[in-house]
């Protein structure tokens, strides 16, 4: 891990969703190859949410509202298997 000021960041994100897309070739990271997809969204955002919040991010819900009223949200098997890839990124 690299730490920067009073923020935590892992510097093998890469390689952990690189990780997922090879153990689970369904799991659609990149929505054109080049941008994130929902699921490698709600990736980052469990990881970050780990190392920030120093909980684990297992059991957090798989969709959320935007004050827009959009809903953004991924189905419960795949953030069962996000939330475990953010877990054990953050040391869970």
């Amino acid at each position: 891990m690299l730490f920067i000021g009073s923020l935590t960041f892992v510097n093998d994100v890469q390689g952990i969703v690189q990780a997922l897309a090879l153990s689970r070739s369904t799991l659609a990271l990149y929505s054109d190859g080049l941008h994130a997809s929902t699921a490698e969204s709600y990736l980052s955002a469990l990881t970050i949410y780990a190392l920030l919040v120093h909980k684990t991010p297992v059991g957090l819900p798989a969709s959320l509202t935007l004050r827009s009223g959009t809903r953004i949200a991924v189905d419960a098997s795949t953030a069962a298997v996000l939330q475990a890839a953010a877990a054990s990124v953050a040391g869970w």
